[in-house]
């Protein structure tokens, strides 16, 4: 008998805030465009390879800053680990059944499919659990609702993704949540952060929907008919 296969934001939004999820992923939005055009704000002219390469590092390097900006904004803890040997740190953020680090996706040519730049070590290693999240095909047997609750929080990897745009380069052409394959060659599942922010919502004002009360219907109440005069 098939089965609903897991959906990615019913993972990422299990076991925290919802209302400071929507915050984070608001402030996080609003300091990767800022660390965007503060890149290009540093170094205005990129014309030859070497300062288009520093443009790059330096635009990595602010959108680490923003997401832990974002953290701090929301009150959500932001960690850091270490590539292995340890040579550079990272931030990650551990949400609901994911654990998300920063990566860059980018696109061959315009409208083409947006392919996964980031390929590093480390996060193969995060995503080498992301099996079950693979839409083709499930890999277990019981229904969802009861796998999902087998998987420990943290468990999958994700990326806060953002798309270089040669054409405005100061504003990313996409920003958000990349859920790889555990090869890291396909993307099982993408979100822009304007869908996440939806669905958030979405969930939110169903936790606020009031609650009808159950009517309580009185039954009518049978004269006792009198007893007939001797």
């Amino acid at each position: 008998m098939p089965h609903r296969p897991l959906v990615p934001l019913d993972l990422l939004t299990r076991s925290d805030d919802v209302e400071q999820l929507l915050r984070f992923f608001q402030a996080l939005e609003e300091e990767i465009v800022a660390a965007t055009a503060d890149a290009v704000r540093t170094i205005p002219q990129a014309n030859v390879p070497s300062a288009k390469q520093a443009r790059g590092t330096l635009r990595r390097h602010f959108m680490e800053r923003a997401v832990r900006a974002a953290g701090a904004r929301t009150a959500l803890e932001v960690g850091t680990s270490w590539t292995t040997p340890a040579t550079w740190s990272y931030p990650t953020v551990r949400i609901g059944a994911f654990t998300l680090v920063l990566g860059l996706v980018f696109s061959r040519y315009n409208g083409a499919p947006r392919q996964l730049r980031t390929r590093s070590s480390y996060v193969k290693t995060l995503c080498a659990r992301n099996a079950p999240l693979d839409p083709q095909g499930a890999l277990f047997e019981p229904a969802a609702g009861a796998v999902s609750t087998l998987i420990p929080d943290g468990a999958f990897g994700g990326l806060i993704v953002s798309e270089h745009n040669a054409a405005t380069p100061e504003i990313p052409s996409f920003v958000g949540l990349w859920v790889p394959s555990t090869d890291l060659k396909q993307r099982y599942h993408s979100y822009s952060f304007e869908q996440i922010m939806g669905y958030l919502r979405e969930k939110i004002a169903g936790m606020k929907k009031p609650v009808r009360k159950a009517v309580q219907r009185k039954l009518p109440k049978l004269r006792k008919k009198p007893a007939p005069k001797k």
